[in-house]
């Protein structure tokens, strides 16, 4: 239990970090404009509903395939010693599985956003990250709060972790599937709003004929 939960809140940091450096890359990307026109890229063109899905999807499914065929295929180090009294003897120290750990764990949280960020909605694809965030540290320490460092296989507390820890994972994996079914309505959603012009009019001022009026302001 103790290499599990090592392992998982590496995993976890390791999302808080890139937070940061995603938040970023989609503040760029939504401050970016066309060279002749003040209209941002993102408004100019109809986005692709597969585009979002595929981005949603793949993000998703690539790094946590790579992570457990890597966490599948990976085999512990056997080592050998002798003791005081000349005699040899060795154990098998299990596989470092820090890595498929990251790619499975930032593949589930960050990979379903990846279609709300190519939408222009960073806004709904941070609320995920930060759900499916959110849910695994708490898995995490209520699993920890159930069965501390002393806790091992045999013990009653050992399976309620176990529990807690599924019972998370469940809720991160439906937040992900969840997400990635949603994606393409926000794209048509987006689609529709750039692309059904308004009409508004509103009375105004006009200084120069000292008169009252109504302006006309149609927007795309």
């Amino acid at each position: 239990m103790r290499r599990f939960i090592n392992i998982v809140m590496s995993g976890l940091i390791a999302i808080i970090i890139l937070l940061t450096g995603i938040e970023t890359l989609a503040q760029s990307a939504n401050s970016l404009a066309s060279p002749l026109s003040n209209t941002p890229i993102t408004q100019q063109y109809r986005m692709s509903e597969g585009t979002a899905s595929r981005l949603s999807a793949l993000g998703t499914i690539v790094p946590v395939g790579i992570g457990f065929v890597l966490a599948a295929t990976q085999s512990g180090r056997e080592h050998q010693y002798t003791d005081y009294g000349g005699y040899p003897y060795s154990y098998l120290d299990g596989p470092d599985q820090t890595l498929p750990a990251l790619l499975i764990s930032s593949g589930i949280v960050f990979g379903p956003s990846l279609g709300y960020f190519y939408a222009g909605k960073p806004g709904r694809g941070f609320a995920g990250i930060g759900f499916r965030t959110a849910i695994g540290f708490g898995a995490l320490i209520g699993a920890i709060a159930t069965c501390p460092w002393s806790c091992g296989p045999g013990d009653g507390a050992y399976d309620a972790a176990w529990g807690i820890m599924i019972i998370g994972g469940a809720l991160v994996a439906g937040s992900a599937i969840y997400d990635i079914s949603k994606v393409d309505n926000v794209v048509r959603a987006q689609n529709e709003k750039h692309s059904n012009p308004k009409l508004s009019v509103l009375p105004d001022y006009f200084p120069g004929h000292k008169a009252l009026g109504l302006r006309a302001k149609l927007t795309f």
